[in-house]
């Protein structure tokens, strides 16, 4: 996995959490939806407590396998929109998400990127 991928993933979920006035959590090793100890689990996201998407470093995995460009519709898709109604912490979190994107999309998809927020 991508060492450099992996770092930007866990930007954008320390970014999230940053803004969310509390409501987000990057937790490790716990339960889906409970606090208690998972071994199997790795690093991922809990919003308000529930969990969010996949396994964080997955993500980088899932990068490496389908490409960045693909990873990237699932981190919108998975860990974004599910922050809508924390306004800040969407905010922030678009706006990394619209950074890198504009770095991997060519073309109509560049376009079209953007506009997903």
């Amino acid at each position: 996995m991508s060492d450099k991928v992996t770092e930007r993933i866990f930007e954008l979920a320390e970014r999230l959490v940053t803004y969310s006035g509390g409501q987000l959590q990057v937790e490790k090793n716990e339960c889906d939806d409970t606090a208690e100890q998972d071994k199997e689990a790795d690093s991922f996201l809990k919003l308000n407590g529930v969990r969010l998407g996949r396994d964080l470093k997955l993500y980088a995995f899932l990068g490496e396998v389908a490409g960045v460009p693909m990873m990237l519709v699932h981190l919108l898709e998975e860990l974004l929109i599910p922050t809508k109604s924390l306004q800040d912490s969407y905010c922030q979190g678009a706006s990394l998400l619209q950074e890198w994107g504009a770095e991997v999309f060519e073309g109509e998809m560049a376009a079209e990127w953007p506009e997903l927020f």
